[in-house]
């Protein structure tokens, strides 16, 4: 058979493969969504993690221990509480028969008394509803006559006003009319009713949205005043005065955000600072950190302060909701004279075609070749003889350079990885497959009217291509004149950039990780961002924020599971199974001593912040010895003996003895207050083991109660808060990460047995893969060797754009770099290509012959690329901009280095002729020799001419190249192909670049 037989099939049917090709796709397209659950994308944050490594895993074992710590889970913190329910659920299993009669009735007796009474006492609560609301009715002025309408919390939506001159001030009566304004125009929107708190008017008809929190408004309370259009130069003045006096007590920590309600804070601030709780609002919410804040409580002080920031906040939840009303503010005019609103926080930022053009271009120039003798096939034959190689081999360096970033982590980039991967091999197969059969479709219906004849043709289409053909070729002599002539300048002049751009990776600035505390998703000049990055630090509530909002590091080291993660890296959300560690042994004497001391020397460590009231659970060897210091006969009740529970064991206790006690201390543990055990919804001390089962447990027949076994712990979790706050930036939480991992490291080495158990990569494998690509297509390693440099340096010239825009390695960074070898290999594998392809034995005409096939497609494919890229520059979401700037480098860099790095090298130290060639002789004779069997009897001198026309064949058909990514046609313009019949041309004019793949 031949190679290209499926030529044949696709010219006599067409319809045939487009309907199999048809049906299979849309197979592959319903099953998985008919057979798999469609992904939940609610989440965007979902799977921007790492798994597999060390950190990883240990927070994958610790949900892992969280859901096994469920009500349905493998643990259990309190087993005595678990045992008793079971021992009720027993004993009335097993009540005598002779009792239930009696006790149905008298139950059934209680029911409908019960019954009786449940209908007077659901009567008395309607009267007392109704009375309530009659209540609240008579109440409705006195309410309403409150100017806000509850406290302001952080809750709310809000908005920054600042000033366009260093000689503005908001504290001033044109600040205050800017306030006003702005607050009105934001009311002004129509999606704010629907959104905004109510409150019920005067004359109880219809409601009104609440007012904005504002300093304008603020100072109208304060002053009487109905709204703050009527605020005068005194009133301001009288309340800077007042905050002047009050902001020590802020500062103090005395003045609280409800101190008019807390008799304990009105002794220690005057009456003045605590009315309406307003003091506290200015300077806590309203007003800038630097407002005031320098100012003591001193009479004689009289400094002139300037306002810069004010915050106004608008009575809408934070929530996505705001949306509309978002949208619409853009119509808005949001500033007043030298005032404007700066940022806002609304709570709505929360965390192949080418390779068918090739095709299509290379069936044109078939067909004027004038194919005659079974025209068709023959057409279909060389044009998928000289595409298919190009594709191939585009496709497959693109491929391989996605499926190199498996190699990473994180699992987001593995899906894409993966996803893109697949998406150029399954293109690849539908390029040669569905594409081939479409074009012959449409061959079978031509269009009349772009027939030679017509005038359109003559005098439009037919000038304007002779026109595109002169000015290629003009493009391509000059250049390869600037290429040859300059090619020692090029060849220096971009090395030693290179070399310098080595310096700015590795080592200053390099790759920097993320070192901002927010994860930032648009432009740093939207208003979102706007707020979060500059004007929130600029007010106290924001800036204490983290600390209020509980985002403390836990100190958390866990003992008795593996930090091993055996889920499903590519789903995040399956996690697995817990692994329990074998070894792990707390009830050992020596345990318990090295446990104590562990505490000990942690509460010592600089990284521990003493925790805020009692924590019992946090190191449970403590307070299971203070808890063992009780007396053994009870003082109440001299018969209640809590032996050995108590003062007679000493402590290091033998494992029994502690197995037992820690247990019952559980037990008391938890009858205690939640808050004294449980911090953020986790609590810490011991895990027992969940069981047994109810089937499992023997019942008493004497006592009838639970004869109960030893619960065995399973693992043990120590917890404190370090004195480090969560934050995304990286250097932040790397060294809080080292300084707890190097001394709990080195407290490991002293632990009993029982207590022991506690991007660049994926670059460097894309140049690998592709390094063997480009061996196995061109079988020389010099040309292989210059063409990996090339690339080399133009991903590394990228790479220090990128670190001098200000990038920062995070997810999307991570994926770019790492998929910045697909885009650039292709450009410098057309050239080395063209450049094996010619048949000359100059380097200089090697290298003019490939820049006038590949200069001109490959600048148009990176064209097209930056001019994609281009377009996202405008959005204001950073991830579409950084991929814009992304492309616009990497394509002009890798054409650059491609046509002005590559080439010159090629054109001094290029091997000539076969020099460094890799040769395989025996495979050829192989191939002749399967051939000649299957021919059978053929005379050889058949067997030559055919093989004869096979070789002219090849080279009076000009190929064009393919280019992944952007890739475009690679044309030798010629104005006349002559037919097939033709002698071989001469060597002087090179053969396809693409045919030497299939020689």
């Amino acid at each position: 058979m031949e190679v290209w037989w499926i030529s044949r099939v696709i010219a006599h049917h067409p319809y045939t493969i487009l309907m199999t090709i048809l049906i299979f796709s849309s197979t592959c397209l319903i099953v998985p969504l008919a057979i798999k659950k469609f992904p939940d994308f609610s989440d965007p944050q979902l799977g921007f993690e790492a798994r597999g490594t060390m950190l990883a895993q240990r927070l994958i074992a610790w949900q892992n221990l969280l859901e096994s710590n469920k009500p349905s889970g493998q643990l259990i913190d309190n087993p005595l509480e678990h045992y008793h329910h079971v021992q009720q659920n027993l004993i009335v299993r097993r009540k005598p028969k002779n009792k239930k009669k009696g006790r149905k009735k008298y139950q059934k007796q209680i029911i409908n008394t019960k019954g009786e009474i449940d209908k007077v006492e659901i009567k008395d609560k309607w009267e007392e509803l109704i009375e309530l609301k009659n209540k609240n009715k008579s109440q409705d002025y006195v309410e309403n006559e409150n100017f806000f309408c509850n406290a302001l919390l952080p809750g709310y939506a809000r908005v920054v006003i600042g000033r366009n001159s260093k000689d503005a001030n908001l504290w001033s009566m044109e600040g205050i009319l800017a306030q006003c304004y702005i607050d009105a125009e934001l009311r002004s929107n129509t999606h704010f009713p629907s959104l905004c708190q109510t409150q019920i008017e005067h004359n109880n008809i219809g409601q009104k949205c609440c007012r904005s929190w504002s300093p304008a408004n603020y100072v109208a309370l304060l002053s009487n005043r109905s709204s703050c259009l009527g605020v005068t130069e005194n009133d301001l003045s009288r309340v800077e005065t007042l905050l002047k006096r009050c902001v020590y007590y802020y500062q103090n920590g005395h003045l609280t955000s409800n101190c008019e309600e807390d008799l304990n804070c009105q002794k220690h601030v005057p009456s003045e600072c605590y009315t309406h709780n307003a003091a506290y609002h200015l300077l806590h919410y309203l007003l800038d950190i630097d407002f005031i804040s320098n100012h003591k409580q001193d009479s004689q002080n009289k400094l002139n302060s300037t306002l810069k920031y004010a915050m106004l906040f608008l009575p809408i939840a934070t929530s996505s909701a705001t949306l509309d009303f978002y949208k619409e503010l853009s119509n808005s005019d949001l500033s007043y004279g030298k005032f404007y609103v700066k940022g806002m926080q609304l709570g709505l930022k929360r965390i192949g075609a080418d390779d068918a053009f090739i095709y299509c271009k290379i069936w044109q120039k078939g067909k004027e070749q004038k194919i005659s003798n079974n025209g068709l096939v023959k057409l279909v034959q060389e044009t998928m003889k000289h595409a298919v190689p190009s594709m191939f081999v585009t496709s497959l360096t693109t491929a391989v350079a996605f499926f190199a970033s498996v190699v990473s982590n994180v699992t987001a980039i593995n899906c894409f990885s993966l996803f893109s991967g697949i998406t150029v091999i399954a293109n690849f197969f539908l390029m040669i497959t569905w594409l081939p059969t479409c074009v012959v479709i449409s061959e079978r219906f031509k269009l009349g009217f772009l027939s030679p004849a017509n005038f359109i043709t003559r005098k439009i289409i037919r000038p304007l291509r002779l026109f595109g053909d002169k000015v290629t070729i003009g493009f391509n002599t000059i250049l390869a004149r600037i290429v040859i002539n300059f090619r020692w300048c090029w060849l220096l002049s971009l090395g030693i950039t290179a070399i310098l751009c080595c310096i700015i990776v590795f080592h200053y600035p390099g790759l920097q990780l993320p070192d901002t505390a927010d994860f930032q998703l648009f432009d740093s000049s939207h208003p979102f961002e706007k707020y979060d990055l500059v004007y929130s630090r600029k007010f106290w509530f924001e800036k204490q924020g983290t600390i209020d909002n509980g985002d403390t590091l836990p100190l958390r080291f866990v003992w008795g599971i593996k930090p091993v993660d055996n889920g499903n890296y590519l789903d995040p959300g399956l996690i697995g199974t817990p692994e329990w560690d074998d070894s792990f042994d707390v009830s050992h004497p020596e345990s318990q001593l090295w446990l104590e001391k562990f505490c000990r020397d942690l509460r010592a460590q600089p990284f521990y912040r003493n925790s805020l009231g009692p924590l019992l659970p946090n190191c449970f060897i403590e307070s299971l010895h203070n808890w063992m210091q009780r007396r053994c006969e009870d003082p109440i009740d001299s018969r209640i003996n809590y032996t050995p529970c108590c003062e007679k064991s000493k402590f290091p206790y033998n494992a029994s003895t502690l197995e037992q006690c820690a247990v019952e201390a559980n037990a008391k543990l938890y009858s205690t207050p939640s808050y004294l055990w449980v911090r953020n919804g986790v609590s810490a001390g011991l895990k027992f083991l969940n069981e047994p089962s109810l089937k499992q447990l023997r019942v008493s027949n004497e006592t009838n109660s639970i004869i109960m076994p030893t619960p065995k712990i399973k693992a043990l979790v120590v917890e404190y808060d370090s004195i480090y706050n969560y934050s995304l930036s990286f250097s932040n939480m790397d060294q809080f990460f080292h300084q707890v991992e190097t001394w709990m490291q080195s407290q490991l080495k002293n632990a009993p047995l029982g207590m022991r158990g506690g991007t660049l990569w994926a670059m460097g494998v894309s140049l690998i893969l592709a390094l063997i690509v480009l061996v196995f297509v061109t079988f020389n390693p010099l040309i292989s060797l210059y063409a990996i440099v090339t690339i080399g340096a133009a991903i590394i010239v990228t790479i220090a754009g990128l670190i001098l825009l200000d990038w920062k390695l995070n997810v999307l960074e991570s994926v770019a770099v790492s998929t910045a070898i697909g885009l650039t290999v292709d450009f410098s594998l057309h050239y080395v290509v063209s450049y094996k392809a010619c048949t000359s034995k100059e380097r200089e005409d090697k290298v003019k012959t490939a820049l006038a096939q590949m200069a001109g497609p490959t600048l148009m494919a990176s064209l097209t690329s930056a001019a994609a890229g281009a377009l996202m520059l405008p959005s204001c979401v950073l991830a579409y901009i950084q991929i814009g700037i992304f492309l616009l480098l990497v394509m002009s860099i890798s054409w650059i280095y491609a046509t002005f790095f590559l080439c010159p090298i090629l054109a001094i130290i290029g091997p000539s002729s076969q020099f460094a060639q890799f040769q395989y002789p025996r495979l050829n004779l192989l191939w002749n020799y399967l051939r000649k069997n299957k021919s059978g009897n053929v005379p050889e001198s058949s067997t030559d001419n055919s093989r004869a026309r096979r070789k002219i064949k090849g080279r009076g058909m000009w190929s064009e190249s393919t280019l992944s990514t952007s890739s475009t046609v690679c044309q030798f313009h010629c104005n006349e192909i002559e037919s097939f019949t033709r002698p071989p041309p001469s060597p002087s004019l090179p053969p396809s670049p693409s045919s030497a793949l299939l020689q």
